[in-house]
């Protein structure tokens, strides 16, 4: 079988500049600000018309670019319409995680490696730009948060790393991320041997790890979450936790910073 040859016929005259004709469809073509060209197929000749003339109004009003407007609904699509106080926290563990990244493709560790150390959720990095990413100060704003509200994030030492080692190729941090990234990382979870695991799940990691080292409101502030109800499923109280806490108030030179009680204080007279 033959392939059917597609030629374009651009239109010269300065009403209908941008439209050009391929085969029996009319398409438009474009430039953003970002400086990409985007082409899109319309059909019939005065809707193409219409819409390369919305086009560039958007361009010139709203900074309008394709890739972006794309990437924003797949980020409402890939986020989880319900509450994270609804979920049950699965944190991978040290050893899941290296299994994993043993037969995670090169290509997708970044956004992995980067989901651990940041806790952003997977819509949020699909629709995460540049422009919000300041390696001087060493800070990432989400671009478009799940909260809908500005929300700021450190980056740490592989975070930082990750992202200066990363291509500029447009607006978008991943520009390339596969539309069925959830569904991807599941396969290779899989292929790991890993059980009842999702793409959310490296968000659980993050807020575990840190739930381990710090105190519930930096909890609160890193990982973003606005009610302690939400972050309450991540610290752990038990005997043991509940057992060291206590133990804090032992005069000692380790604590002596905590306590404030004088190097050397003699345990027994307080007895």
């Amino acid at each position: 079988m033959c392939a059917t040859l597609q030629v374009s016929f651009p239109i010269s005259s300065e009403k209908d500049r941008g439209l050009f004709l391929r085969g029996d469809n009319w398409w438009i073509r474009w430039t953003c600000p970002y400086g990409h060209e985007h082409r899109e197929k319309v059909g019939p000749k005065g809707a193409a018309r219409e819409l390369y003339q919305r086009r560039k109004v958007a361009v010139k009003a709203e900074s309008f670019c394709l890739t972006e407007a794309v990437a924003r609904q797949r980020q409402e699509q890939d986020t989880d319409p319900l509450p994270e106080a609804n979920e049950h926290p699965r944190p991978l563990s040290h050893e899941e995680e290296e299994r994993l990244f043993a037969v995670l493709p090169e290509h997708y560790k970044p956004i992995v490696t980067l989901a651990l150390h940041t806790g952003l959720r997977l819509g949020e990095l699909r629709a995460q730009e540049w422009r919000d990413i300041d390696l001087a100060s060493g800070t990432l704003l989400v671009t478009w948060p799940k909260s809908k509200q500005r929300e700021s994030i450190p980056l740490n030492a592989v975070a930082f790393a990750i992202l200066a080692a990363l291509e500029q190729e447009g607006p978008l941090l991943f520009p390339t991320m596969p539309k069925k990234m959830s569904d991807l990382f599941i396969k290779y979870v899989r292929k790991a041997g890993i059980e009842g695991a999702t793409f959310h799940c490296l968000r659980d990691t993050y807020i575990s790890r840190l739930a381990q080292t710090c105190n519930t409101p930096t909890l609160m502030a890193l990982a973003r979450h606005r009610d302690y109800k939400t972050a309450r499923r991540y610290v752990r109280i038990d005997g043991a936790h509940l057992k060291q806490a206590v133990e804090q108030l032992v005069p000692s030179p380790e604590n002596d910073s905590l306590t404030g009680t004088t190097t050397g204080t003699n345990v027994s007279r307080l007895l």
